[in-house]
C-alpha cells in the first residue's frame, strides 16, 4: 500500500493487492515478478490502482496555490471504508481528505471519459481506470479491494522513505 507518495507538485494513494495475505517470500523471477517478462506473474500487483488528482481529470487540486495549498500546512486523512462500516467487514473503498486551516477537503473527482465520476477507490474505479487506459488488470485479478483488507487484517507496518533526485546544475561541473 502506498499510502501517501506526494511532493509539493502531485500526490498519489496507491493500494497493491497481492495473491497472498500474509508474509511470504517470493523465491523466483515468476513469482516476485522480475523483469519485464514476468510482470505479471508476480504475487503483487506491481503497478496498483492509483488515485492522482491530476492523472483522473482535475488539474488544480494539489500544488501551489490550488485547492489544496502544498505551500501551507495540511493534514491528510485516509478512510478504510467496508461493507457493513465495522472493522471486521469485507474492504469496499478507500477515501482521502486533507484538512487545512480548519477546513475539510475532500478528494476532488475524476473528470476523465470512462470513468464514472468519484472520489475514492473502488474496484469499479480500479476496472475503469485499467480499462481506459489499456493497463492490464492485475489489481482485480488478485482480488481487489477484499484481498488488500484481509491483508491488512494482518497487520501492516509503516515504512517511510524520502526519494531524493540528484540534478546537477548546467554548466557547474558535477555530474
Amino acid at each position: 500500500m502506498d499510502i501517501w507518495e506526494a511532493n509539493s507538485a502531485s500526490e498519489a494513494l496507491t493500494p497493491h493487492v497481492c495473491s497472498v495475505t500474509g508474509q511470504t517470500a517470493c523465491n523466483s523471477t515468476t513469482t516476485c515478478g522480475t523483469g519485464d517478462a514476468n510482470r505479471y506473474t508476480g504475487l503483487c500487483d506491481k503497478d496498483g490502482c492509483d488515485f492522482n488528482s491530476y492523472r483522473w481529470g482535475n488539474h488544480s487540486f494539489y500544488g501551489p496555490g490550488m485547492t489544496v495549498d502544498t505551500k501551507s500546512k495540511f493534514t491528510v486523512v485516509t478512510q478504510f471504508i467496508t461493507s457493513d462500516g465495522t472493522t471486521s467487514g469485507t474492504l469496499t473503498a478507500i477515501k482521502r481528505l486533507y484538512v487545512q486551516n480548519g477546513k475539510v477537503i475532500q478528494q476532488s473527482n475524476t473528470n476523465v471519459a470512462g470513468i464514472t465520476t468519484t472520489n475514492q477507490i473502488t474496484d469499479t474505479f480500479c476496472n475503469q481506470q485499467k480499462k481506459v487506459t489499456n493497463g492490464t488488470n492485475q489489481f482485480e485479478a488478485l482480488g481487489g479491494l477484499a484481498n488488500m483488507g484481509k491483508a491488512m487484517d494482518k497487520g501492516m507496518v509503516l515504512v517511510l522513505s524520502i526519494w531524493g533526485m540528484y540534478v546537477p546544475q548546467l554548466n557547474s561541473g558535477m555530474y
